[in-house]
């Protein structure tokens, strides 16, 4: 078996998502202080409006139908 030594770092060789990955961090504490904002009744009414859309789905026995 041979045994393979890792390779350095370079751009040059890395898939283009790698360069995303050093602000992955900055993405990550503003998604969760965004989602931090949103109160708990705001998030329950937009939760309700999702059941009605659903239900409404689920009774048009897969109908077309527009508008809320």
């Amino acid at each position: 078996m041979v045994a393979v030594s890792p390779t350095p770092y370079t751009p040059e060789l890395a898939p283009c998502d790698l360069f995303f990955f050093p602000g992955m961090n900055q993405v990550q504490r503003e998604s969760l202080a965004a989602l931090d904002s949103i109160s708990v009744e705001d998030f329950r009414q937009c939760f309700h409006q999702w059941e009605q859309r659903w239900d409404r789905c689920i009774q048009s026995q897969e109908e077309c139908f527009e508008g809320d």
